[in-house]
């Protein structure tokens, strides 16, 4: 079928967005060059930065996104999460003829104004964690936010064509909670960046000598607490944090504090990454004590540059990293610290082909192909 418009909202592209951010980039860079001939591709971003960032992305891989004639950019800046994105993305759509609407994320409109929607759902973590623990918002506002959440997941996942979501365990949680669209669900896995692009230089950041790397949010659910309780059984270590979102990183400093770990816990905001290859490569590994996970992103960045991943042992990171990780009891001290001691008592050197062999099925253009086959098959339909 051709003459199709497709949208991407993008708006939620980019670093300061973390692994979603790093998914819709991806999507939206390589996206032009996998689509049907005669379909064009319309982006809507938040702001020009957001625009630079997927520009500069597609340059990389040889796509240019910037000058191929069937790519077009609505630069917008409405909030995520917000009513404006209710009441004025519909119009935007429409004005823009879109017949094929592609939505990143569960915040499609409850009305979106097109013929097809199609939406990617990496997780339903606050459909199974609720209450005052998981925000930092007073009761009555949490509150609010919440049936509003519920009401949009519970509308887009009935309005939309198709459900993509990054694993087979998500897609599990999606059935559990609305078993009706088990047939609209199709596991299309994330991708890991192609490092290569990135040389070797001599680091800009002042890296501990010896240290464990931790790479994400700080929510409850993270449970990087469990690594500050490590630490005070390791005085050899220390970690390190990235984060690219400020919800609870002033809690987590706090806690740092309360444990008078100040000068062995470093946070860093946003790293460039070309930083955070730099960071993986000088770990002794990547934590994720997570109770929950859509994917493990970090965890395959990590793997594809052969450092050891020390993870918990979920669902979600046995499907995704097969035997290739350290699997502790997320609620284990104990349990963290021995498969600590085994990973530092083991050769790790005979172990990186096999790290970055795995990471080498996670593929961002297979993603991107395996997208436009959905698209493909919804409009068929």
């Amino acid at each position: 079928m051709s003459g199709v418009r497709l949208g991407l909202d993008a708006r939620l592209s980019g670093v300061r967005h973390a692994g979603l951010g790093r998914y819709i980039k991806n999507l939206a860079a390589r996206l032009p060059g996998a689509l049907p001939a005669g379909w064009q591709l319309t982006i809507v971003v938040a702001d020009e930065k957001q625009w630079r960032e997927i520009i500069d992305l597609s340059h990389e891989i040889s796509q240019d996104v910037q000058n191929l004639s069937n790519v077009s950019v609505v630069v917008s800046p409405i909030p995520h999460y917000s009513l404006a994105e209710q009441v004025r993305l519909p119009a935007l759509y429409r004005r823009e003829k879109i017949d094929l609407l592609h939505v990143p994320h569960f915040n499609a409109p409850f009305f979106p104004g097109v013929a097809k929607l199609v939406v990617t759902i990496h997780d339903l973590l606050w459909h199974q964690s609720r209450g005052a623990g998981v925000t930092t918002l007073p009761a009555w506002q949490y509150g609010v936010k919440y049936a509003a959440y519920r009401a949009l997941v519970d509308r887009v996942s009935a309005r939309a064509a198709a459900i993509m979501v990054p694993s087979e365990q998500a897609g599990a949680t999606v059935r559990q909670f609305y078993p009706g669209v088990a047939p609209k669900i199709q596991v299309i896995y994330n991708g890991s960046t192609d490092w290569s692009r990135f040389p070797a230089k001599a680091p800009n950041r002042p890296w501990p000598a010896k240290f464990l790397l931790y790479v994400g949010s700080l929510y409850p659910h993270k449970n990087v607490g469990l690594i500050l309780e490590a630490l005070g059984q390791r005085p050899d270590l220390q970690l390190v944090i990235v984060s690219a979102r400020d919800a609870f990183c002033q809690q987590m400093r706090e806690r740092v504090r309360a444990r008078r770990l100040e000068k062995r816990v470093h946070f860093y905001h946003q790293l460039a990454d070309s930083e955070l290859k730099d960071a993986y490569q000088r770990a002794l590994a990547l934590v994720q004590p997570s109770f929950s996970e859509g994917f493990g992103l970090t965890g395959i960045e990590a793997l594809s540059l052969g450092t050891p991943v020390l993870a918990s042992d979920i669902a979600i990171f046995r499907e995704v990293y097969g035997a290739h990780f350290y699997a502790f009891d997320p609620r284990s001290v104990a349990s963290f610290i021995h498969e600590l001691d085994q990973l530092t008592q083991e050769n790790q050197g005979v172990r990186v082909a096999a790290y970055q062999a795995w990471a080498g099925r996670y593929d961002w253009d297979r993603t991107v192909d395996q997208t436009v086959a959905v698209y493909r098959k919804v409009m068929h339909e």
